[in-house]
């Protein structure tokens, strides 16, 4: 299968979490084409001064690749990291983290993946 550029669905979601700012999302594979593995498969750009707020992941994990930008990141022990292209982030079930745009907009490959695979 593929889907050209086109054709992958974008998405803009205001206030994640309670959050400030936007979020684009373009989802590249969605829940029924993951067989019930994730519910997040997508290239998501934080504008500038925009976050996610603190949040805990249950019954689910995340992982972000940084692709463009810098991203400041609090982790699952609450420690305080920047992130460039290349660097990875993983949140494990039952931990929770943050992400911050920082110094301009940050572009990042985001994956949530269930725990236990879900029923299509």
């Amino acid at each position: 299968m593929i889907i050209l550029k086109d054709e992958v669905p974008v998405r803009t979601v205001t206030g994640l979490h309670g959050g400030k700012g936007n979020m684009i999302a373009r989802d590249f594979l969605d829940f029924e084409k993951s067989k019930g593995a994730g519910r997040l498969f997508g290239v998501c750009t934080l504008e500038e001064g925009a976050d996610i707020p603190w949040h805990k992941h249950d019954g689910d994990c995340e992982v972000f690749y940084i692709l463009d930008g810098e991203a400041k990141l609090i982790d699952g022990d609450r420690s305080e990291h920047i992130l460039k292209p290349g660097d990875v982030a993983h949140c494990l079930d039952g931990e929770g983290h943050s992400i911050k745009a920082f110094n301009g907009p940050v572009s990042y490959i985001a994956i949530i993946l269930y725990t236990k695979q879900q029923e299509i």
